[in-house]
């Protein structure tokens, strides 16, 4: 499973999965590389494990003797969302447990200065930085929203505070370039030394995760620039504007990839694997109280992340309107879009048994519109749905479920992250839904359907009413 590449010597990420069962095909496919953490293998060993690979040596195309292979170095991790500081969490604790490491993270949950501090209290990474969501969430357009919205919530000279600091970094980043970006936004940036780093590991379309890349290109042009997982856009997206720079793709499940791209495989998180999973607990401060027992029922995953139309402009005269027309036009098709987002969970409703129970699980980052919306429908609310569902998964009771959703990765992509061998159903609406999904979207749906069993992408109503009530023939 071994081969020698530029003097350094790699292996095949397939191999984490420890399956023997697929043969010389697998060969085939070993420009899909990664470089390890230093250990050192008698190639007779690994033979041993994989007799296929036997012919392979005797052809030349293996070595003999493994030599220790060299670490990987100095690694950045950048995160925007819940899932991928899980999942950089899971890399470092199990990939790189000896690798230097530094990780600046951005939930935009608005206490990501206390979520640093826990992150270090773990000792995995070397540094942790943090950007303060505030800058880009709490500034005078929002101050004076929220006069008209929901009354005065947010200090003025707060306000301005913000709105200087995140003008301060727009514009540097025009006069000055993307590094002038990055040292405004990020906290204490002197303890973020691009030179020294030989990978990057981010995803995401915010300006913090494009700029970071640009100011790694322009510093340290020999660090790797790697993507990670960060849901279904990492796997249907080969139009990442700057995917031709992209080394390697971190994710879960290697064979939903809709485009060409070296990959390594992370792994699964196990249940059993308890000191991880109380590792993240702290992380993410999940408590024994916040358990909930999910087991046979249906939980449907929202993923409403567009806004209601300002209360200022809802009841607004025409005169209003008129003068602000741009923003009014704007706002009604976001205000359309987050209506037909929340009533998809009504297909559910609908359809499902009489005394079966539906959960919603909410996007972590729901607005005040759209937790009022859901609570007044016949459903239950995840209490804790600022967590990652796959960690509520791995500390609350599951089974005999079935897992809802027009598009979130959390349906998409479970049973690749946390519970390949769950009795669970998962159910991707995207061809019911109003929204409208690139046919490579349902693509990738296909291709997990094909790997895992209990994926199931209804075509019709009368299809969905039928998987609703457990006929999944």
């Amino acid at each position: 499973s071994y081969c020698k590449d530029n003097n350094t010597y790699k292996f095949a990420t397939y191999c984490l999965d420890g399956k023997e069962e697929i043969g010389d095909q697998w060969i085939d496919s070993i420009s899909n590389m990664a470089t390890v953490p230093s250990f050192s293998i008698d190639a007779s060993e690994l033979l041993l494990s994989f007799p296929f690979l036997r012919n392979q040596a005797l052809r030349g195309q293996l070595p003999s003797k493994m030599e220790e292979l060299p670490t990987c170095g100095k690694i950045l991790f950048c995160c925007t969302t819940e899932f991928q500081l899980l999942t950089a969490l899971n890399i470092k604790y199990h990939m790189h447990p000896n690798d230097d490491a530094d990780i600046i993270v951005a939930n935009y949950h608005g206490e990501e200065k206390e979520l640093a501090e826990r992150i270090r209290n773990t000792h995995l990474f070397r540094t942790v930085l943090y950007v303060p969501s505030s800058i880009e969430e709490k500034t005078l357009h929002k101050y004076f929203r929220s006069i008209m919205d929901d009354g005065h919530k947010i200090e003025l000279l707060y306000a301005l505070n913000n709105t200087f600091r995140f003008l301060k970094a727009k514009f540097g980043k025009w006069i000055l370039g993307p590094r002038a970006y990055i040292e405004t936004m990020v906290d204490n940036p002197v303890a973020l030394k691009l030179q020294e780093y030989d990978e990057l590991l981010t995803y995401g379309t915010k300006p913090l995760t494009t700029y970071l890349v640009d100011c790694m290109m322009e510093t340290n042009r020999r660090c790797r620039i790697n993507l990670l997982d960060e849901g279904m856009g990492i796997y249907s997206d080969p139009n990442f504007e700057k995917i031709e720079i992209v080394d390697t793709c971190y994710v879960y499940e290697p064979s939903a990839m809709m485009y060409k791209k070296n990959f390594v495989k992370v792994p699964r998180i196990q249940r059993k694997d308890r000191k991880f999973i109380e590792l993240l607990n702290y992380v993410f401060q999940f408590y024994e109280s916040d358990i909930e027992d999910y087991r046979n029922s249906i939980i449907f995953f929202d993923q409403s992340v567009s806004n209601r139309m300002p209360k200022y402009l809802r009841e607004a005269s025409f005169i209003t309107k008129l003068l602000f027309c741009n923003a009014y036009k704007r706002h009604l098709k976001e205000d359309r879009q987050f209506f037909e987002q929340i009533q998809v969970v009504d297909l559910v409703l609908d359809n499902k048994l009489s005394d079966t129970k539906v959960w919603v699980k909410l996007h972590p980052r729901p607005s005040q519109d759209a937790i009022d919306e859901f609570q007044r429908k016949n459903v239950a609310l995840i209490q804790r749905y600022d967590l990652p569902w796959e960690l509520l998964a791995l500390n609350c009771p599951t089974g005999n479920n079935i897992l809802v959703t027009s598009s979130s990765s959390s349906v998409c992509l479970y049973k690749a992250v946390v519970g390949e061998d769950d009795v669970v159903q998962c159910v991707i609406l995207g061809k019911l839904s109003k929204e409208v999904f690139p046919e490579i979207v349902y693509q990738y749906c296909e291709t997990l359907a094909k790997k895992y069993r209990g994926y199931r992408v209804p075509e019709t109503v009368e299809k969905l009413a039928l998987l609703l009530r457990g006929d999944n023939t």
